[in-house]
């Protein structure tokens, strides 16, 4: 075992060995270990601080985190700090860690730690630490965590530590920093060395480590540090492969002092051998592996040469593939497949779910074998102690088991043993805090299994065909389950059954007399009798064919007598509930209490319960609790129920109130069908009820989100009593959004009042009743939901579901359920496309004449299971009908006929087109998506259409030559195309553009006369940025995201939007935004932005000139501001502004300076003065070189907003203005056949001048 802490300590030798060149310039960073929360620390996304860093492995108390239920991933995020500092390298070190807690063994993507624009990616499922280097050349050091579409659900960081290198050359610095790092390993080296390890591998590393301070280049140095890391890698593969030989040995001796004699010559050869190999060293790496195996194999034969069914060996090493499952998941089978063990701190771990984790191993000799394993199962969470309350009053279910082939045992409970036990136990430094006095994460569940805890589980079975598949599993697992677990052992006895079923009988005696006191003496016979006979079995050299029958057959028994307590234990329970019942003195109480009595009496008789002879005790049992439920069932349904005094059978709905332990999978036969983008769905305790102590929750059902559509909870029930019924149920809020109960039967759905309480703060629980329902063929559906009425407003707590029976249905309420079901089903037939409405009208057809001879039952039956099935396609139906169809519709009832005539025309033609197409006899749901699509391209044409009509009545100062071009030339041809047939969207928004630019260049013709001065309301649309799609400005996302975001404006206010685009990849982001301005006057402007980046070349542009796929030539010609990079903290907007408020001694506002907690947000302001000539000009924001003709993008992301565009200088001559140029007169639609559009976004036909465009998805050089 020292040489197993040697290996550990050298391992966590890099944490502690400080640098030889290096300076350590943590000290320059504000709060690198996250102690003081997130002051100093820019963040995006949802990182928070934590102080549970010791439990999680991380430094001191506090840690950064991020995290989200499983399965569920991570939003982007963010968590940075910019320093400044002396150009040089730096070397950037902290502890981190990235996990999808639902299967631990997912590659993680999207989760890195960087150092300007250098990273390295995280993966490690616990804290681990991650080095990454990066040259700073600018005097700004900007380091961080981030997370770009991640498939993590928790992600953490800590312990950020900065070490700087600097030199007269870069290369000089790095050949330092390597030479630090060797230096690091050498210590790694000196303690591998110092344990057992090839002796040839121990010379190489130390001739490695003379070498180091005599390499003088960043060649050289590289390559050594290269040769290093990989011999003390092997070495640490060598000092593990010694241990395993050294353990091996260990091992024999254990054989050897066992006293056997077969075989034992051969044997100690074996073992001298070993020992020989092993005090040489001369054995690489798998030369050591193969030595243990050797050996391995001899202890093996030997004991098969000694066996007696006693001795026991331990077959792990040679057949079980990764016992200990301390690192790694890997050859282990999973069901389900995605359900695998998380692997860290040297355990596994299940949690909050279903498993069954095993393997499988063939060609073992038969025999008795034995599986062992180290863990524990938690049932459920602690909080307020109820784990482990139900661990001490018998109510906790211990649902996971090891097991091996068909035998199993129950997982031994955490609860066993509390943290006093745990840490009283050697060694005593090493304790544990826990959660309630128990164990709680991974780190302390490997502290008690360290010291020897929880390592009773083991499971015997007899393999008689040489195959054993063993494991553990769950297969109905508690709301916040977990299972820790390590060290599989598997132990073969040899092939001795009668010693197998001679150890039965001795547990079965041990069984029988802890129960003498419990049992039925014919049961207890029974077991006795089975005893006695199967010994005649246990004899060393009986038939082994008779000895596993007898076997069976003993077990048989012996099961059936040890369920017996369980049925005592079960019926005891019944008859405990049924005082309650009898107090309810329904009708059928006399009857009931005859069944009461008779099974109290069995549970008075105790020991002396007399049986049947020709039953079993067990058989008897299951009869008197079969008969004693139908008792039970009988005595509910003795109920008279009338509309007055209807029946309770809330006994007829499973778990009503739900479950009191938290769980957030949601306990069948209720299902949830929510439509949310997120949530938090559990049972559970939940909010007190003012009418008990004001303190305990009441067990319920929590649907909360605060993004949904809607909420929905239910189940269905069946075997009902056809008749009419109502449901209640108790519910409470926030915030009210149409939550209400419904039952729903196969007539029809009623609902009760929407809830009218915010009882939440006031523990004033909502009662809400349905109107009556009538059931006819013995299903219901009961539930609760909401809809959505904005924010949060709409979730709920529910519980106390109650089911009243007003008895038989009266003729009323047949007529009423069948005329509700025929007015159901004529609705839908009347809506439904003639194709989808056949069946309907043929199930009208057939009901009705039922229903014309009284038989509304027939009738209903006849009808409802034809309506149920199209139920999908009406809500398909009625949501196009209620969509662009509609919106069509409206739009043209709004239109000034007189002004608005070709709007008219197309708007009339999509109707009655759409129209056509929906009447036609064939017609089905499968055309409506397709054709709202395209309904959707022409009202997005129209509405725009009835925009430039009303403005071309209306304009001033405009050309009459100029308005009768856009009529005649661009709306006329277009709108002939568009009534000739039914366009795509694609053709319709294709058509959109053309007009709106030819509409924006006829306005255009009103700016020529604009005076000098800011004239950034005249001709900027949205240079504040005020919605989220940043309305006004052609955005070219590329491998961006955005186009806007709130959160880090430089005047502090969280909800000021931006433009923003982000890209993980450092380098990688190309996103474009701008506008283009026709029509100004010419003369000179001044443009001024205010934005921010964290990397270089990302530019501000205005550009004289058209936008051209000739971008060396357009870029030539266009003015560039090239964005500061000031990360985000300060920028000179914070900078100005700090001035100012020192100048007045603090006692202005100073909001620019006070973002951020003081530090801003590194925003700066950017000008460019811009001479326009031919009255037009585009201004935006580019980080794609293509564009620039410039150096690329070097960091992440970008932003702007304020746009304000000056003139300053009026040109005394204008230069002709014609707006049409360029505008092209569209007579009809070609499509582009493959998808072609130009670097500044714009779709493309025909490309005319040579460029760089995107075609189908990928850059293309087209040269004309």
């Amino acid at each position: 075992m020292k040489k197993i802490t040697l290996l550990a300590m050298s391992l966590m030798m890099t944490l502690f060995v400080k640098a030889q060149y290096g300076v350590d310039i943590t000290s320059q960073l504000t709060n690198s270990d996250f102690e003081d929360g997130s002051t100093g620390w820019s963040i995006t996304g949802g990182f928070a601080t934590i102080a549970t860093a010791a439990t999680n492995g991380y430094h001191g108390t506090s840690f950064m985190e991020d995290w989200t239920a499983a399965p569920g991933t991570l939003a982007d995020l963010d968590c940075s700090q910019t320093i400044s500092v002396e150009n040089g390298l730096y070397v950037v070190t902290a502890l981190a860690h990235a996990i999808q807690q639902d299967n631990s063994s997912l590659d993680i993507v999207g989760i890195d730690i960087y150092a300007n624009k250098d990273a390295v990616p995280v993966k490690t499922i616990s804290a681990t630490e991650y080095k990454v280097s990066t040259v700073v050349e600018d005097g700004k050091l900007r380091v961080g965590f981030r997370g770009v579409g991640t498939n993590a659900n928790w992600i953490a960081w800590d312990y950020v530590r900065i070490t700087q290198y600097t030199a007269e050359t870069i290369e000089a610095a790095q050949v330092m920093y390597a030479k630090d790092e060797m230096n690091a390993l050498a210590a790694i080296a000196d303690e591998l060395a110092a344990g057992k390890i090839q002796a040839s591998l121990a010379q190489a590393m130390a001739e490695s480590a003379a070498a180091v301070e005599t390499v003088t280049t960043w060649e050289a140095a590289k390559a050594l540090w290269d040769t290093f890391k990989a011999q003390v890698e092997e070495a640490k593969a060598s000092t593990e492969a010694y241990i395993a030989l050294q353990a091996k040995i260990e091992q024999a001796y254990e054989w050897q002092e066992k006293g056997l004699s077969d075989g034992v010559d051969e044997f100690e050869a074996a073992l001298s051998a070993a020992e020989a190999s092993y005090e040489e060293a001369t054995l690489n790496v798998e030369e050591a592996h193969a030595a243990a195996v050797t050996l391995d194999n001899a202890i093996y034969d030997f004991f098969l040469l000694n066996a007696d069914g006693e001795i026991e060996y331990d077959m792990t090493d040679l057949r079980v593939t990764n016992p200990t499952v301390r690192t790694t998941n890997a050859g282990w089978t999973y069901n389900p497949e995605d359900a695998k063990a998380t692997t860290s701190y040297n355990i596994a771990e299940f949690y909050n779910k279903d498993f069954d984790m095993s393997q499988t191993i063939e060609d073992l000799p038969n025999g008795m074998y034995v599986v062992y394993m180290t863990g524990y199962y938690r049932a459920t969470g602690n909080d307020n102690n109820v784990g482990f309350n139900a661990h001490e009053d018998g109510s906790e279910i211990i649902s996971a088991e090891l097991y091996a082939n068909e035998k199993s045992v129950k997982l031994q409970c955490l609860y066993e043993n509390d943290i006093n036990v745990i840490n009283a136990a050697d060694p005593s430094d090493r304790t544990i805090a826990g959660y309630n006095n128990f164990a709680n994460s991974m780190a302390e569940a490997e502290i008690c299994f360290d010291k020897g805890f929880y390592t009773n589980n083991k499971v015997a079975v007899i393999v008689t065909d040489g195959k054993l598949t063993f494991g553990i599993r769950d297969k109905n697992h508690g709301g916040g389950s977990w299972t820790a677990f390590r060290d599989f052992r598997l132990g073969y006895l040899g092939n001795f059954p009668s010693v197998v079923l001679a150890n039965t009988l001795a547990e079965a005696e041990t069984w029988l007399d802890e129960h003498i006191d419990i049992l039925p003496e014919v049961a207890y016979a029974q077991l006795s009798d089975a005893i006695m006979y199967a010994e005649d079995y246990t004899a060393l050299g009986s038939d082994e064919a008779e000895v596993l029958a007898a076997m069976a057959e003993f077990e048989a028994q012996y099961a059936s007598v040890k369920n017996v307590v369980a049925l005592l234990n079960e019926l005891t329970g019944l008859v405990g509930q049924a005082g309650e019942l009898v107090a309810l003195e329904y009708p059928g109480v006399a009857a009931f209490s005859v069944a009461y009595e008779a099974a109290a009496a069995i549970i008075d008789a105790g020991t002396g319960l007399e049986i049947p002879e020709d039953q079993t005790a067990e058989a008897y049992l299951q009869e008197a609790i079969a008969a004693f439920n139908a008792a039970i069932l009988a005595y509910y349904e003795s109920q008279v129920a009338s509309p007055e005094n209807p029946a309770d059978y809330t006994y007829r709905i499973a778990l009503p109130n739900f479950a009191p332990i938290k769980n957030y999978t949601i306990p069948a036969p209720w299902v949830v069908a929510n439509v949310q983008a997120s949530g938090d769905v559990w049972v559970g305790t939940g909010q007190p009820d003012a009418a008990g102590d004001g303190t305990t929750g009441l067990s319920c059902l929590n649907s909360w989100s605060n993004n949904f559509t809607s909420m929905d909870v239910h189940q269905d029930i069946e075997g009902l009593p056809n008749g009419v019924y109502s449901v209640s149920a108790r519910a409470i809020t926030q915030g009210l959004g149409q939550q209400h109960a419904y039952a729903t039967s196969s007539v029809g759905t009623v609902v009760s009042e929407d809830m009218t309480i915010v009882g939440w703060d006031s523990y004033e629980w909502e009662t809400l009743t349905t109107a009556k329902v009538v059931v006819i063929d013995g299903k219901l559906r009961i539930g609760f939901a909401s809809v959505s009425a904005g924010d949060v407003n709409g979730w709920y707590q529910v519980t106390d579901f109650q089911l009243k029976y007003y008895g038989e249905a009266s003729e009323d309420d047949l007529k009423a359920a069948w005329e509700t079901s025929l007015e159901r089903a004529e609705e839908m037939a009347n809506l439904l496309l003639k194709g989808d409405s056949k069946g309907v009208l043929a199930a009208i057809d057939a009901a009705k004449p039922l229903a014309a001879e009284g038989k509304y039952v027939d009738a209903c039956q006849a009808l409802n299971p034809s309506v149920a099935a199209c139920d999908s396609v009406f809500n398909a139906v009625q949501k196009f009908y209620d969509g662009n169809f509609q919106a069509i519709q409206d739009l043209a009832v709004s239109l000034d006929y007189a002004v608005n005539g070709a709007s008219a025309q197309v708007l009339g033609f999509a109707s009655i087109t759409a129209g056509q197409l929906l009447a036609a006899e064939d017609a089905t749901h499968t055309i409506l998506d397709p054709l709202n699509e395209k309904l959707g391209g022409y009202l997005a044409y129209a509405t725009y259409l009835v925009e430039a009509e009303n403005t071309l009545a209306t304009i001033k100062g405009v050309k009459d030559e100029h308005k009768t071009f856009v009529k005649d030339e661009v709306i006329t041809p277009q709108v002939a195309d568009l009534i000739a047939q039914l366009r795509t969207a694609d053709d319709c928004n294709d058509l959109l553009a053309k007009l709106q630019k030819a509409m924006k260049a006829l306005e255009g013709t009103t700016y020529v006369n604009l005076p000098v001065g800011d004239l950034t309301e005249d001709l900027v649309a949205n240079p504040t940025i005020d919605d989220s799609n940043a309305t006004g400005w052609t955005v070219v996302k590329g491998t961006g995201n955005g186009p806007t975001i709130t959160g880090q404006h430089y005047d502090g206010t969280t909800s000021n939007r931006y433009l923003d685009s982000w890209n993980g990849a450092a380098g990688s982001l190309n996103f474009t935004a701008y506008q283009e301005i026709v029509g100004l006057p010419d003369g000179t402007y001044q443009l001024t932005v205010a934005a921010r980046t964290d990397g270089d070349n990302a530019w501000i542009f205005a550009a004289p000139e058209a936008l051209a796929a000739d971008t060396a030539k357009w870029a030539a010609s266009t003015e560039w501001a090239m964005i500061k990079n000031n990360g985000a903290i300060y920028g000179e907007i914070w900078y100005e502004d700090s001035l100012a408020w020192v100048a007045s001694e603090g006692k202005i506002e100073a909001p620019y300076f006070n973002a951020n907690n003081g530090t801003g947000w590194g925003w700066s302001c950017d000008t460019i003065n811009v001479v326009v000539t031919n009255h037009y000009l585009a201004i935006g924001i580019t980080a794609n070189s293509a564009l620039t003709c410039k150096d690329a993008f070097t960091g992440t992301w970008m932003g702007a907003d304020d746009w304000k565009l000056v003139l300053v200088e009026k040109a005394a001559t204008q230069s002709d203005y014609n707006p049409f140029a360029g505008i092209e007169n569209v007579e009809a639609i070609v499509p582009a056949q493959l998808g072609i559009y130009d670097l500044f976004g714009r779709r493309v036909e025909t490309p005319t001048a040579t460029g760089i465009y995107i075609v189908n998805g990928k850059k293309t050089f087209i040269k004309k």
